[in-house]
């Protein structure tokens, strides 16, 4: 076991206190899907999000939770299903945790425990090694059937539901051999925790595809396809309302698609915003007005308060210079319907 978690922290280990507990995050991440696959968990349900993106399709940034979405809607779902199967399987690896639920109406992310008390960022550092070689097979056409509630009912309460792997991380650190300079500086009481989410009433029309994991533990795990990932990003970007804070790390995925996987899947966009109320044209959602509301969004763009915010989950700083709203309206343009 101890040579499996050694196959995934970074090397060099990080050297500040910040990034050994991101790393001790990302393996924790890695374990939690390992254990959801063991109890067929991807048969019913997929993997996106930001998390997702890191780990099986390389995006470069720090990412907090694992997202989920249902194939089909189903109200009944309940996380604690698979608490026994997630919690065994970090036991079998030496990780002590806990598992409890949450029901709960979409909200943003909160940011990790600090291991001296406080809550913030994740200072950056450099990210850990990946699950190993990742291969990939296209399932097209898994998607929830129509009509499952009226469109424009947005987000009810319940329909995100959650779940918790909790543990301490002084001992987690241990198991992860941690160097002694890190675990002197870590309270024997501060408490790390994975945060699951699973959107149990998802929009239709997206596709999934099986993600073969290689090394260092061969495992599947079914997400989103990129261009129905796509369309999650443009979403959150166009309608997450943040109240006054601005959610600079979605400004940042939106480059990291534009330049690497501009194809979007303009069909579950479309249904996304229908459901949120954010598109009740009776026509279908066409690029170009798609691209009048992305462009609408950048002129509202506060810059400084994006690049803010991302900071702290970027290993290169630099690549935010360059970011301008023309800069943002250029990437817009390299978007191509699927």
């Amino acid at each position: 076991m101890q040579q499996v978690l050694k196959q995934l922290l970074p090397e060099p280990l990080p050297k500040t206190t910040a990034g050994m507990v991101r790393a001790l995050r990302e393996i924790l991440q890695s374990l939690a899907l390992l254990g959801l696959w063991r109890a067929s968990f991807f048969e019913h349900s997929a993997f996106y999000g930001g998390t997702a993106l890191r780990m099986l399709y390389g995006l470069d940034r720090f990412s907090e939770d694992l997202d989920f979405s249902l194939l089909k809607p189903s109200a009944s779902f309940d996380f604690h299903v698979y608490s026994s199967a997630l919690v065994r399987e970090l036991n079998a690896y030496g990780f002590d945790v806990t598992f409890e639920t949450k029901t709960k109406s979409a909200e943003s992310a909160i940011p990790w425990d600090d291991p001296r008390g406080r809550r913030r960022p994740p200072v950056p550092q450099q990210a850990g090694n990946l699950p190993g070689d990742i291969k990939s097979v296209l399932t097209p056409g898994l998607s929830p059937e129509p009509g499952f509630r009226p469109r424009g009912a947005g987000n009810l309460p319940g329909d995100i539901k959650s779940a918790f792997l909790k543990g301490n991380i002084y001992h987690q650190l241990i198991m992860i051999e941690a160097p002694a300079e890190i675990l002197k500086e870590i309270s024997k009481e501060a408490i790390v925790k994975i945060k699951l989410e699973i959107d149990i009433q998802p929009p239709g029309g997206f596709d999934t595809e099986m993600k073969y994991i290689f090394s260092p533990v061969q495992y599947a795990v079914r997400s989103y396809t990129l261009p129905s990932l796509f369309a999650g990003k443009l979403h959150a970007l166009l309608c997450r309302k943040w109240k006054t804070r601005v959610k600079g790390r979605d400004w940042y995925d939106f480059v990291w698609y534009a330049s690497k996987y501009p194809s979007l899947n303009l069909h579950h966009l479309e249904e996304r915003m229908r459901q949120s109320g954010h598109y009740n044209d009776q026509g279908p959602l066409t690029r170009s007005v798609l691209l009048d509301k992305i462009f609408s969004a950048i002129d509202e763009l506060n810059l400084n308060a994006a690049r803010h915010e991302v900071t702290p989950f970027v290993n290169d700083v630099r690549s935010l210079d360059v970011w301008s709203k023309e800069f943002f309206k250029v990437a817009a343009e390299r978007i191509v319907i699927a």
